[in-house]
């Protein structure tokens, strides 16, 4: 089909995820524009044997089902997800020996596994029903872009026929060809490569078939065989595995590595990765000889960012057209969420004539510094990666960050006014210097961790502050009082987070230091540090918050470890009861 008009409000450069869902967006928001999506590969698009970014969080959630209005359609299309699951340790040990967190029943707030062909053949079908109007194996050849007041022109090929066509918006939602990247030399590339393989294998590939049936233990921390429905992090030095399911009958399965501890050369095949697995996660690797692999895809130095997503000439980038961080975690679909809130918000400023370049400059670095401490945040850990001390309170510390400072964001839409987030910014200022000392702090303890505690499983969701920072932070349409309120909570129980881990830290590596600290203990974060010599100088001692209670955080996050010297004591107790 050609395209029905020469002359469009939006034009959209692509029709995968991030295309598909502004358009969706667009139409929701102002049904009065003419939207065109252009795609270069043909509707329907494959199923299961297709994209990576099936596995979503809460923010990106609120972002489908809310902002695009269909909770109704995720209710069925696709797998509710059972949060994320880690599998520490040595990926050589015997399975259920290996640490895990994860939880052990759906949380208050849903998230989902998608399956992105599914997804975006559906998504194709629903715009089309609402009035978006859809092309597909079509190319952009060009896009010529004009100041002022001025169209911008969108040059495609169809069908071996020619077409300029006129937009007073422009989208670049084309992935990796990063065609604005390209053209005004905007990419910023990260220091140290992150590469990934990924391959789907048909029906269900459940670690619960890879463990004892009559290990009730195991299987009692998760009921009714239901971790399936979790996205698995298994994890070693530099690597995980992830884990996901699909509606359409599908596992998809995938290795992530850092190119400082695996090269790339080692798994970017079909066989190599196999290899790759038997060597580092044998178990995985011998329960896949019951599945055949049905694809494979792979994708070398994932990571960018840009010095520039959109402009006051009227474009803009979206998904990873625009910037990508990792995959840990999940925050692909979250990026996109924010990504396309903002031309949708720059797109209602300048209908009402009302679009000024300030607020394009600052949307479009909220989005690269979303990026950035993404990518410094997560890659930054890939050396405890598996670690079972060191990575089980860095998961915990930035699951709460998350829920802390990013959901409230996404589901209030506070990045969009800067008086709002100036105020709450305000509030962040007791604890935004101390996300980087406990970015070192982890750091800095992996290299010299002595493991003087261990685990099983760790429920987070059974941590009471934690639930508490959840559930209040996960809900929609607050007045600016409650946002405060609800800041200053949730930045004293991340103060006293960081105050407990930071304890752990010290009796595991340090513990003759202890003796320095008085009763009733309260530090100052922005001093945290494993060098002894300078807690004086920094002012660890002389906190710059009034002091408050902090054993009850202490309490909670003790009473999901054991001391090993502890468990010696009862096991050599029980041994003398007999």
């Amino acid at each position: 089909m050609n395209p029905k008009k020469r002359k469009y409000d939006v034009i959209i450069c692509g029709g995968g995820l991030a295309g598909l869902t502004l358009a969706r967006q667009l139409k929701v928001e102002f049904p009065q524009l003419s939207t065109l999506v252009i795609e270069k590969r043909t509707f329907p698009k494959p199923v299961a044997t297709y994209k990576v970014g099936e596995s979503t969080t809460e923010i990106a959630s609120f972002y489908f089902k809310e902002d695009l209005q269909l909770s109704d359609y995720f209710k069925n299309a696709h797998f509710k997800k059972l949060g994320f699951r880690f599998i520490l340790g040595d990926g050589r040990d015997e399975w259920t020996s290996r640490p895990e967190i994860g939880l052990s029943k759906y949380p208050p707030y849903d998230s989902l596994q998608m399956d992105r062909g599914v997804l975006e053949n559906d998504l194709c079908e629903i715009n089309k029903v609402s009035g978006v109007e859809i092309i597909d194996d079509t190319a952009i050849i060009d896009i010529e872009i004009n100041e002022k007041a001025q169209d911008n022109i969108v040059k495609i090929k169809k069908d071996d026929q020619t077409f300029d066509l006129q937009c007073r918006w422009v989208i670049d939602s084309m992935g990796r060809r990063l065609f604005f990247h390209n053209k005004y030399n905007l990419t910023k590339k990260m220091e140290t490569p992150h590469n990934a393989a990924w391959f789907r294998v048909k029906g269900r590939f459940d670690v619960e078939d890879m463990v004892n049936k009559d290990n009730a233990t195991f299987r009692n921390h998760v009921p009714h065989k239901n971790r399936y429905y979790s996205t698995f992090h298994i994890m070693g030095q530099g690597y995980w595995v992830w884990l996901i399911p699909l509606n359409s009958g599908h596992t998809s399965i995938g290795i992530v590595t850092s190119e400082a501890y695996h090269d790339f050369s080692t798994y970017n095949t079909k066989a190599k990765a196999k290899a790759w697995l038997e060597q580092y996660e044998p178990t995985i690797a011998k329960h896949l000889e019951n599945f055949k692999m049905e694809d494979f895809l792979r994708n070398k130095n994932y990571s960018h960012s840009a010095t520039r997503v959109a402009s006051i000439d009227r474009w803009a980038c979206t998904g990873e057209a625009a910037v990508f961080a990792d995959p840990l975690y999940s925050p692909g679909s979250n990026m996109i969420g924010y990504e396309n809130t903002c031309i949708v918000d720059m797109l209602r400023k300048d209908l009402s004539n009302n679009l000024e370049e300030k607020h394009v400059d600052r949307l479009s670095q909220f989005i690269i510094s979303q990026n950035e401490w993404l990518i410094d945040h997560i890659q930054g850990s890939y050396p405890y990666f598996g670690h079972q001390q060191v990575y089980t309170l860095a998961y915990l510390w930035s699951v709460v960050i998350g829920w802390s400072l990013d959901c409230p964001q996404m589901f209030n839409k506070t990045f969009l006014d800067i008086e709002v987030k100036t105020r709450l910014d305000k509030e962040n200022a007791n604890i935004i210097f101390a996300l980087g000392r406990m970015k070192k702090l982890f750091l800095d303890w992996h290299k010299v961790a002595k493991n003087t505690f261990t685990f099983d499983f760790i429920d987070y969701l059974n941590i009471p502050f934690i639930l508490d920072i959840f559930k209040r932070n996960l809900v929609p349409n607050k007045s600016l009082e409650t946002l405060i309120e609800d800041r200053i909570h949730t930045v004293e129980r991340l103060e006293e987070f960081a105050q407990a881990i930071f304890l752990i830290v010290v009796k595991d590596v340090m513990p003759e230091q202890l003796e320095r600290f008085q009763e009733p203990i309260w530090l100052n974060v922005n001093a945290i540090s494993l060098n002894p010599d300078a807690w004086d100088e920094e002012g660890l001692f002389e906190p710059k918050t009034k002091p408050r209670d902090l054993t009850i955080v202490q309490h909670q996050i003790l009473k999901v470890i054991q001391y090993k010297d502890q468990l010696k004591e009862k096991i050599d107790l029980d041994i003398s009861i007999f």
